[in-house]
């Protein structure tokens, strides 16, 4: 309750189809007032108030709406009539909590297991149902001898179609009543969509594209990683063999050499 009149009263919102009202107050008074009350200062005080202008409140709003809101007025008898027979049945329940009625070619059934008056103890008794057109899931049992309200009932099941073609052209004439408003504003919005659908077209190739490219550019990317690790595989194995080749003229350089002393029978043999 306390937050609910919070919203009602506030007066700082955004809310749209609210008037500007001003209100005042003197410096020594902290109560702001109407701003109709001021008219019966004289000028010398009324130059002292502080005036503030501030949207109304949700309250404020509804009571003026309220006051200029047309009276109303009784639905004359010759179209209450012809309504109430449409959303208005006499009927009776066959079997416990529920009723069944139908409205043209279909048959609607509904339960009310919390309504006593339907426990089944006084089966075939007479009962008013009444149903919104707009919400057939629902429908209000009443007394038939008092008119009370006895409770609210829920549709359960699929409702019984008993003429097919019957509903079939009640169906055609609601599509064609939906058609003959929407189709101009379709026919207004068409150059729209299809120039969004084209865009949506373009955005797609452009994104595929866009993939592609970035799946071949990581297929070069990997190819040039390993032709790099390959290479430098080879450039390790060459060095090696360098190192290896220069290690042996190394060793072959400073193995000692045998020399054989010269024999007998030279040239200075006496």
């Amino acid at each position: 309750t306390r937050v609910m009149d919070h919203l009602n009263n506030r007066s700082q919102h955004s809310l749209q189809g609210f008037d500007k009202i001003q209100r005042f107050r003197f410096p020594k008074d902290h109560d702001w007032r109407s701003i109709d009350e001021l008219k019966r200062y004289p000028q010398e005080i009324i130059r002292t108030a502080i005036i503030q202008t501030r949207l109304e409140t949700p309250a404020q709003r509804f009571d003026k709406l309220m006051r200029h809101a047309p009276a109303f007025v009784h639905v004359p008898e010759e179209a209450l009539i012809p309504l109430m027979a449409r959303t208005v049945k006499r009927v009776r329940h066959p079997h416990p909590f529920t009723i069944e009625w139908s409205t043209g070619d279909i048959v609607w059934t509904y339960r009310g297991e919390k309504i006593p008056e339907l426990n089944g103890k006084r089966a075939g008794k007479d009962f008013f149902v009444r149903f919104l057109p707009a919400n057939v899931d629902a429908a209000w049992l009443y007394c038939v001898e008092s008119g009370r309200q006895l409770g609210v009932m829920q549709r359960v099941g699929i409702p019984l179609i008993g003429d097919q073609e019957a509903q079939m052209a009640a169906v055609g004439e609601v599509v064609h009543a939906r058609s003959l408003v929407t189709g101009p504003v379709d026919a207004r919005h068409a150059p729209e969509r299809a120039q969004r659908d084209q865009d949506n077209e373009l955005n797609a190739a452009i994104i595929a594209a866009a993939r592609a490219g970035t799946t071949m550019v990581k297929q070069a990317d990997q190819a040039t990683k390993t032709t790099r690790k390959q290479s430098a595989a080879q450039e390790a194995r060459r060095e090696k063999l360098a190192a290896d080749l220069a290690a042996a003229a190394r060793e072959r350089q400073q193995a000692p050499v045998d020399v054989e002393a010269p024999t007998s029978g030279g040239l200075y043999e006496e």
